[in-house]
């Protein structure tokens, strides 16, 4: 979020783009979830039932995502949302030596954990 910010992007566009993209994830997650229910229950047998089983599946979805964006709305609404949400500016990759560190403290570790 704070890259596109710094190209230039409007922050209100970055977090429509932003809440989007979590929104589609989610339904995407909902609809593996719909389509495992349907195949347990023998739903995906022939040709006609695949068919009718994507249009329960698409006719399942929709309600669940209006009623996620309202939630989603509600919460914003309840917590004072004031135009802009708040992120944490991104981490800046640590020194070689810092690394090199790290990976010598999980190799000893590693050892003595195999030694006992």
């Amino acid at each position: 979020m704070q890259g596109l910010r710094r190209l230039g992007l409007p922050a209100e566009v970055a977090e429509v783009a932003l809440t989007t993209y979590r929104l589609l994830f989610l339904l995407q997650d909902t609809a593996a979830t719909i389509h495992a229910s349907q195949q347990a229950r023998l739903g995906g047998g022939s040709w006609r039932r695949r068919i009718r089983a994507t249009g329960l599946l698409a006719a399942a979805l929709l309600p669940r995502a209006m009623d996620r964006a309202h939630r989603l709305e509600v919460g914003l609404a309840a917590r004072g949302f004031d135009g802009s949400l708040r992120t944490l500016s991104p981490m800046r990759p640590g020194s070689a030596a810092g690394l090199a560190a790290v990976a010598a403290v999980l190799i000893v570790v590693g050892g003595l954990g195999a030694w006992m």
